[in-house]
């Protein structure tokens, strides 16, 4: 039992990168939709992977390691490609280097986290700097859902305050690419959802927003997944952008005070 505890999280991360392999081949036979959900799926290994080696104090260089490679395949190399050929591969070079600069965004963002974690495995990390990219590849893979969705017309299970903005987003797409590969190697801080801590938890205070999320997700399940992806790097934003105004109105007030 012990060690089937050990290798669980490490089968999870197998299971992430299989689930990214399983996109890129599913890109390549031009099934975005596929393609698309399997990256989510990894997202989720990703997700209790993690999880389950904080909460069973497995967690080890190798582990983390392996993590990354496995992100590398699932959340660098499967959505640059998934978005290149859906969206890009008309644009010719600028696309091709678009999806590049994603890659290699990934790549840094990856590094970068696993040089600043060296030697402290396991610890607490309650804000990430820079977009994670388990969250770029996601909002881009719900993306893809949606405007396969939209294409063929599929109303069921949708919101259609939703799908009325997936033509916008589809003709946007290189800049939001772009935006998201600068997010990625940015400094700004993004909350680590799963280090939130509840004053006092009260079970009902947890269980009820998170039995209304579920019935959601499951009543519609494309459309809330990108809205959950959309506003957490919205808010990301929004509190950056908060500190800098609050940045400038002290600069502005010192310097008014040095002047009197």
């Amino acid at each position: 039992m012990t060690n089937l505890i050990y290798v669980l999280p490490t089968m999870l991360t197998f299971a992430n990168a299989g689930l990214g392999f399983y996109a890129i081949v599913q890109t390549f036979s031009c099934n975005f939709q596929t393609a698309s959900w399997a990256i989510l799926a990894a997202v989720l290994m990703d997700v209790l992977d993690g999880f389950i080696a904080r909460a069973t104090k497995t967690v080890s260089r190798f582990g983390a390691e392996i993590d990354s490679l496995a992100d590398m395949v699932s959340f660098g190399i499967a959505p640059a490609l998934l978005v290149y050929n859906l969206f890009l591969v008309k644009h010719g070079r600028l696309g091709f280097i678009l999806c590049l600069f994603y890659l290699l965004a990934s790549l840094i963002r990856l590094a970068r986290f696993n040089i600043r974690n060296m030697g402290v495995e396991g610890r607490k990390i309650n804000i990430y700097r820079g977009l994670t990219t388990p969250v770029a590849a996601g909002i881009l893979a719900s993306m893809v859902i949606l405007y396969e969705m939209y294409n063929l017309g599929v109303t069921k299970r949708s919101i259609p305050v939703v799908m009325s903005t997936v033509p916008f987003f589809s003709h946007i797409m290189p800049i939001i690419l772009f935006l998201l590969s600068i997010l990625m190697v940015s400094e700004i801080k993004f909350i680590n959802l799963k280090e939130l801590k509840f004053n006092r938890p009260k079970p009902l205070r947890i269980l009820l927003p998170l039995v209304c999320l579920i019935l959601l997700i499951y009543a519609y399940p494309q459309n809330i997944i990108f809205i959950l992806f959309f506003v957490y790097i919205v808010s990301g934003l929004g509190a950056y952008l908060v500190h800098l105004v609050q940045l400038m109105l002290r600069n502005l007030n010192g310097g008014r005070n040095k002047t009197h």
